[in-house]
């Protein structure tokens, strides 16, 4: 009781300090994502090609303020044959915005297994309005197989082969992902 009544103001400061931190690492958002935007699927191998898509997530994003959590939900691409009906995914996103986000296939019951077919690492900002997606060159029974100099890359927004790539350069800066957008 004497510390509280001799030193209320550095006590006080300390609880909120406290909480605020308690608050940012362990107590994720909780949001709900319900979007479609225009994509432009490039490939590094051949820098003409261009074709956009229309994306559509939807789901519950459940990341604290560091990055950390997971998105459940379905994303469909238009126009790609392996994904243009809604794909049941999970994204877990580790401790830095700057990492990607691992993509995990989910089934009709639920169960979470490892590899996302046709979607590979996704990096995304905090709203899902820019991300770049690897995409498989080819998708087997056994997984698929992601990036080379033949990489398959999907990208918020409209065609502009320049810009696209500072953006992916951007997104993925930091990560396993950055030197295949590197001039």
């Amino acid at each position: 009781m004497k510390l509280l009544r001799d030193h209320p103001i550095p006590l006080f400061i300390a609880c909120i300090a406290l909480i605020l931190t308690l608050a940012v690492l362990n107590f994720p958002g909780n949001r709900t994502i319900d979007m479609s935007l225009t994509a432009t699927e490039y490939r590094l191998d051949a820098p003409d090609y261009a074709v956009e898509h229309v994306v559509t997530i939807r789901g519950r994003d459940t990341r604290n303020l560091l990055g950390k959590g997971r998105f459940q939900g379905t994303v469909s691409v238009s126009g790609l044959e392996e994904t243009d009906t809604a794909q049941s995914i999970v994204l877990t996103f580790g401790e830095s915005l700057k990492k990607e986000g691992r993509v995990s296939t989910m089934d009709a019951e639920g169960f979470v297994s490892p590899g996302g077919g046709a979607f590979g690492p996704v990096f995304l900002n905090r709203n899902y309005s820019k991300f770049v997606w690897i995409l498989a060159n080819e998708v087997h029974e056994t997984g698929a197989s992601y990036g080379g100099g033949s990489a398959r890359f999907l990208i918020s927004g409209p065609a502009d082969w320049e810009e696209a790539f500072a953006m992916a350069a951007k997104l993925t800066r930091g990560s396993f992902w950055e030197p295949l957008f590197s001039e």
